[in-house]
């Protein structure tokens, strides 16, 4: 990480010390509430000076008292504690407390002081009016200002978007009531002694998310404007009922209603089988049954979401009891937005365990020392030499307006994605917007020579891992206006080009042509026409000469079952939401690729980024001299024969011969082959049959000596590669093995 420059005017240092806390030697709650600092007092964090050298970071740290003067929440008000190194559009969990408790007490005594210290996690506390809390139609307004997902309106802080919960007694049952009409900005919640009764989350589970732009706007009938119930939803795909959004929830407490465990159960579409003891602090669990699931926020990646009830009395105000608490909530993550339709629900990354690198990067940008940003995560797997001998891709990645780099990473899921195909993933952050407590790009040669420096450090730390053939870039909303501005700025920077409903660029005359895919939402709020147009002429196609290579494929225009967007192309759901129209040159090469997914918002969404590296990326390389070239298939799957199929290893002279065949049609001689072993032994000999079906492989008994005796599962790895890209071979084959 690059150290800080130490040449800072003294009017920065000024600024940073009145901004700091010095909660950093606070251990009683007097010492907390003698802190605590009027946050509407605070002057606005929007000086060049500062916020060039805070970076992506929140302004104030500390504790706070705000006073809401207008709206539903006018005169009301809530406490914040914002750790040191929060980020701006940092994760925050929401505290609700039974009546007559003392907030300061309460947060030292509890140990969330500490935990949000350690674990960087900010606190909202929510405050009654006055010693009692009302009714929850008394409270929904001023929990509903409290809590808005959006950033707009914040004036010293910023939130991620959406909130992990934590009630207590009384003011537990209003917050998860909250919950339960807001499911899509909550990422997780556990609550103590509750005694809300689940028929008033019935009520409100049983209301549609119906799309109006980038608003969760909710109805009782799935029509925004057909009143009653059973209208459809009138749109691609049918809508979606609050008590089908999956939220892991954790129930503790002897209090606990049945029906409200059983409404988060049904939610969470657990299954019947429960493991005793499993959660946190000895609750039983029980784990969601994603088959013939209606849940998608789950249904676009390997998430598994939960419930886990406790039905014992628990002294809550324990450090040991938070720190369970928060590991619970924190498996979590959840993306930013509020279409029922495109959100989702993610297994948050072990940032230590995973080894993903949060660099701070100063530069001089305009005259100023400028704190950027960026986040990268380098796969274990593709560390493998073995498995990538030539280095694995790499994906640089630009989040849109606002979703600074820890913003864009967390919601985005590359990290399962990564994992998954086998490739690096890169965020270059934004700058600290003027309002202070945003981010956003300026899209300018500042911006450009950022991402070469971030490149730059990359490649002198992990170059040994990619392969510089396969460097791709992604943008969503304004990271898109980035990456186009970058395919132009630099066209041969990246191998090939993609946007998520990004900003449209007016491409100079002249610039030269270059691999774009651009995906855009039914309902999205960035038309995909400028874009469209304007990559069409840059890469010299005709509108009309395009090919819809993936036609429109539901069963209907309107009110599709939402399994459609859980299990696309699958036998009982033989369609998705895609439709794609290709331009290719005379020669055959896809130039610019057009999508429409239906269904989806202004965001980026798991289905999109995953369709962007298997059908575009993927088949994107360079060969030798540095020529893009595109793979138009991939390597069939392979099958194995071992001849003989009993292996002698009594005796080790001789050889054992393996063969790799693809089914008919595809000939294996259009791809080499390389790195060819089988049970720890590199392959003596390779030859193709005549037809090209088929790779006979030959190895040394002598070195197979690792194979267990028995009924053994005999696999040959290696890779095949093509244009400068490169694709694993596995094929395996059950023999019998003699010792």
């Amino acid at each position: 990480m690059h150290g800080v420059h130490h040449r800072v005017l003294s009017f920065i240092m000024f600024m940073t010390l009145f901004m700091s806390s010095s909660l950093a030697f606070a251990v009683t709650a007097a010492d907390l509430r003698a802190s605590m600092r009027d946050a509407n007092a605070l002057p606005s964090p929007t000086d060049v000076e500062e916020r060039a050298a805070r970076g992506n970071y929140l302004p104030y740290t500390g504790y706070f008292e705000e006073t809401y003067t207008t709206g539903a929440a006018a005169g009301r008000k809530a406490r914040f504690y914002i750790p040191q190194g929060a980020f701006v559009r940092d994760y925050f969990l929401a505290i609700a407390l039974p009546n007559g408790t003392n907030v300061e007490d309460f947060l030292v005594n509890s140990g969330w002081v500490d935990v949000a210290e350690a674990r960087r996690m900010s606190l909202i506390i929510l405050m009654p009016d006055g010693a009692q809390w009302g009714s929850y139609a008394q409270e929904q307004g001023y929990l509903g200002r409290v809590l808005d997902g959006y950033t707009s309106g914040r004036r010293w802080y910023s939130v991620h978007g959406v909130f992990y919960l934590a009630g207590y007694g009384n003011g537990g049952d209003i917050l998860q009531q909250w919950a339960g009409e807001n499911p899509l900005f909550v990422i997780s919640q556990a609550y103590f002694d509750s005694s809300l009764d689940g028929a008033t989350l019935a009520a409100a589970g049983e209301y549609f998310y119906v799309p109006s732009g980038q608003t969760a706007l909710t109805s009782e009938a799935p029509g925004v404007s057909a009143p009653g119930a059973g209208v459809p939803c009138g749109r691609t795909f049918q809508c979606v009922k609050k008590k089908d959004i999956p939220v892991p929830t954790d129930l503790f407490g002897t209090s606990t209603s049945q029906s409200a465990i059983n409404y988060w159960k049904s939610a969470n579409e657990c299954g019947f089988t429960v493991t005793p003891g499993a959660g946190a602090l000895g609750s039983d669990v029980c784990t969601q049954n994603k088959v013939n699931s209606k849940a998608i926020a789950t249904g676009v990646s390997n998430v598994v979401s939960r419930v886990s009830v406790l039905n014992a009395n628990v002294n809550y105000v324990d450090p040991r009891v938070t720190q369970q608490v928060y590991d619970s909530l924190t498996t979590y993550t959840r993306y930013t937005n509020s279409s029922a339709w495109s959100n989702a629900l993610g297994f948050r990354s072990n940032y230590q365990k995973l080894g993903v690198e949060v660099v701070d990067m100063w530069r001089m940008e305009n005259g100023r020392n400028v704190k950027r940003h960026y986040i990268a995560y380098v796969p274990a797997k593709v560390k493998d030499k073995k498995a990538y001998p030539n280095g694995a891709p790499v994906i640089y990645a630009f989040g849109g307006n606002g979703n600074n780099a820890f913003n864009f990473f967390e919601a985005s899921q590359f990290v399962e994605l990564a994992d998954t195909y086998g490739f690096t993933i890169v965020m270059p952050g934004e700058h600290t917007s003027n309002n202070g407590v945003t981010t956003t790009w300026s899209i300018n040669e500042a911006d450009y020579q950022f991402v070469l420096a971030v490149m730059e450090e990359m490649k002198a730390k992990h170059g040994q891992y990619f392969d510089p053939k396969r460097v791709y870039a992604v943008g969503h909303s304004q990271g898109g206006g980035m990456t186009n501005f970058l395919s132009e700025r630099d066209p041969d920077l990246f191998t090939a080009y993609a946007v998520m409903a990004g900003v449209a660029r007016n491409f100079a005359a002249g610039t030269p042509p270059a691999p774009m895919y651009a995906i855009y939402g039914e309902y999205d709020s960035v038309s995909p026409t400028g874009n469209r147009t304007n990559w069409l002429r840059r890469n010299n196609f005709e509108a009309p000469n395009g090919i819809v290579t993936d036609p429109f494929d539901l069963p209907a225009r309107y009110d599709n079952p939402i399994q459609y967007l859980i299990y696309p192309n699958t036998p009982a759901y033989p369609g998705n939401k895609f439709e794609t129209t290709t331009w290719y040159t005379p020669e055959g090469i896809p130039m610019f690729a057009d999508t429409t997914a239906y269904g989806r918002e202004h965001n980026n969404t798991v289905p999109d980024a995953r369709r962007i590296w298997t059908e575009w990326f993927s088949r994107w390389g360079r060969d030798e001299s540095g020529n893009r070239v595109y793979a138009r298939t991939t390597p069939p799957a392979p099958t194995l024969q071992v001849v003989p199929g009993v292996l002698n290893l009594r005796t080790t002279a001789g050889l054992v011969t393996a063969v790799i065949s693809v089914p008919a049609g595809a000939d294996l001689r259009e791809w080499s082959v390389t790195g060819i072993s089988a049970a720890g032994a590199p392959a003596v000999s390779t030859a193709y049959t005549a037809d090209g079906r088929s790779l006979v492989v030959t190895f040394n008994k002598a070195q197979l000596s690792s194979l267990q005796a028995g009924d053994v599962s005999f696999t040959v790895t290696g890779h095949f590669n093509r244009y400068g890209m490169q694709w694993p071979i596995s094929a395996a084959a059950v023999v019998k093995v003699v010792k």
